[in-house]
C-alpha cells in the first residue's frame, strides 16, 4: 500500500511540474529564453528509464542519512530535467540520457557500497559533554556580530535591491576570505542545525536564533536560502522526533503536490499569475532543467577552453557556474550552478566526476554506519545537509565552506545523549 501512495504521488509530482510549466512558467519567461514544453524521440526514452528509475529509488528509501540524496536527486535535478529539459531548446543527441546516467550512477554506487560489511566505523572514544547546539550557537553569534561590524552600505530589508546586496557583498567579503568562509558556514550549516535541533530536542530558544540569524543574513546580502534551510530543517526535526523519517519521500511529493493545487487555487480564483508558481516552482524545477541543460550544451559543443573529457579543464581560474552564466546565462555577474555531480564532470572531466561521487558515497556511508552504531539524529541531519547542498554546490565546497565538515566533527565528538541505561551504545561499538 505504501509503494501504490508513492507511486501516485510521484505520478501526481510529475504532472503538477509539467502544468505549471506549460500554463504559467513558460509564457511568463518567453523574454529570458524559454522554450514551450517538447519532448523528443531520445526525451521520452530518457523519461521513461529514468522515471521508473527515480521511483525504484524513492521507494528504498528506509530512514536513514543517505537517503535524502536519493530523494534529493530523484525528486529535483532528476526529474525536473526529465520532464522539463526542453526550457533551453532542443539539446545535442545523446546529451539527454547522458546526464541521466550521470544523476543515477552515484545512487547505484551508493547503493552498492551500503550493501558492504566488511569496512568498519568506529565512534571516536572522546567525547565533548557540551551539545553540538550550543558549540554553533556560539560560533554563529560570533559570526553576526563580526559580520555587522563589517557590513555593506547599502544593507536593509529592501525587496527590489536583493541583488545590489549580494554583489557588494561578493566584493567587501572576496571568495577564500576568512569572513566568506564563516558566513558560508553560518548560512548553510549553522542556521539549519540550529533550527534542526529547536525541534528535534524541543529547544524553542535555539529556533528563535536560527529564524534571527535568518533575517540577519537577509539585511545583510540579501540570500533568502537560509530561511528554507532553517524551515526544512525544522520539519526534519518533527519527523524524526515523530519517527516519520522513512515516509520522508511521501512527504516531500505530497508537499509539492498539495503546492500544486495552490498554484491552481490562484489561477481560478485570485488571477492568472500564482506566486506560488513564480518563487517556488519555478526556482526549484525549471532552473534546474535549464541549467543542467546549459551545462550539457557545454559538453556536447566546440568549446573556447581547453577541455578535454577525460580531465576537464587545464585552466586553474576556470570556474564553470561562472562561465556559463556569462556565455549561456547572458550575465558576467551571474552564477548558474548546477547539481555537484554535473559541476564536477565539466571541471574535472570524467575523472572529476567519478572522484565526486566516490567521495559522497563515501561519505553518506559513514553517516549511515555512525547513525547505527551511536542512534544520534544528528546524522540524519548532516546527511540531510549534505545532501541539499550537492543540488547546487560542488561536493568540496559543500563539505568545507557550507560547514558540513566543522558540524560533523562537533556531533562526532559529542556526548550521546542515553535515555535508559538498557539504551547506551558502547563509544567502541562496530557496524
Amino acid at each position: 500500500m505504501r509503494l501504490c501512495i508513492l507511486f501516485v504521488l510521484y505520478a501526481l509530482f510529475s504532472c503538477a511540474l509539467i502544468l505549471i510549466y506549460v500554463h504559467q512558467l513558460a509564457p511568463a519567461n518567453v523574454l529570458n529564453g524559454w522554450r514551450p514544453w517538447a519532448m523528443q524521440v531520445e526525451g521520452w526514452a530518457a523519461l521513461v528509464i529514468g522515471w521508473f528509475a527515480s521511483y525504484y529509488c524513492l521507494s528504498r528509501i528506509s530512514g536513514q542519512p543517505s537517503d535524502f540524496l536519493r530523494l534529493f536527486i530523484c525528486a529535483i535535478p532528476l526529474t525536473s530535467f526529465l520532464l522539463l529539459n526542453s526550457v533551453a531548446g532542443k539539446l545535442p543527441s545523446g546529451a539527454v540520457l547522458t546526464n541521466l546516467c550521470i544523476l543515477i550512477f552515484p545512487l547505484l554506487l551508493l547503493d552498492a557500497m551500503g550493501r558492504l560489511n566488511w569496512w568498519p566505523v568506529r565512534l571516536p572514544s572522546m567525547a565533548n559533554s557540551l551539545p553540538a547546539e550550543y558549540v554553533a550557537l556560539v560560533l554563529l553569534s560570533v559570526v553576526v556580530f563580526v559580520a555587522y561590524l563589517h557590513a555593506p552600505e547599502n544593507a536593509g530589508f529592501g525587496m527590489n535591491d536583493t541583488h545590489v546586496r549580494r554583489f557588494e557583498g561578493r566584493e567587501l567579503y572576496p571568495a577564500r576570505s576568512t569572513l566568506a568562509y564563516a558566513l558560508s558556514m553560518s548560512m548553510n550549516g549553522l542556521v539549519p542545525f540550529l533550527a534542526y535541533r529547536a525541534t528535534e530536542r524541543s529547544k524553542s530558544v535555539l529556533l528563535v536564533f536560527a529564524l534571527g540569524a535568518s533575517v540577519f543574513f537577509y539585511w545583510l546580502i540579501g540570500v533568502k536560502a537560509p530561511f528554507a534551510y532553517a524551515i526544512a530543517a525544522c520539519a526534519m526535526g518533527l519527523m524524526i522526533r515523530s519517527g516519520k523519517l522513512k515516509y520522508m519521500g511521501h512527504f516531500f511529493l505530497l508537499a509539492v503536490v498539495v503546492a500544486a493545487l495552490i498554484v491552481v487555487g490562484e489561477w481560478l480564483f485570485v488571477s492568472k499569475y500564482s506566486y506560488v508558481a513564480d518563487y517556488f516552482f519555478r526556482r526549484l524545477f525549471p532552473i534546474q532543467a535549464l541549467d543542467q541543460s546549459y551545462y550539457l550544451q557545454f559538453l556536447f559543443s566546440d568549446k573556447p577552453v581547453d577541455w578535454s573529457w577525460f580531465l576537464g579543464s587545464s585552466d586553474p581560474s576556470f570556474q564553470p557556474s561562472y562561465y556559463i552564466g556569462e556565455h549561456f546565462g547572458g550575465s558576467a555577474q551571474s552564477n548558474s550552478n548546477t547539481n555537484a555531480f554535473l559541476a564536477s564532470l565539466m571541471l574535472g572531466g570524467i575523472w572529476g566526476y567519478v572522484i565526486a561521487v566516490a567521495f559522497v558515497s563515501l561519505v553518506l556511508c559513514v553517516y549511515d554506519r555512525l547513525w547505527k552504531a551511536s542512534q544520534n539524529p544528528a546524522y540524519l541531519f548532516l546527511g540531510y545537509m549534505y545532501s541539499a547542498l550537492l543540488i547546487e554546490q560542488a561536493y568540496s565546497v559543500a563539505m568545507i565552506s557550507s560547514g558540513i565538515m566543522l558540524l560533523t566533527l562537533l556531533v562526532m565528538f559529542e556526548k550521546p545523549r542515553v535515555a535508559k541505561k538498557s539504551e547506551a551504545v558502547p563509544m567502541e561499538m562496530k557496524v
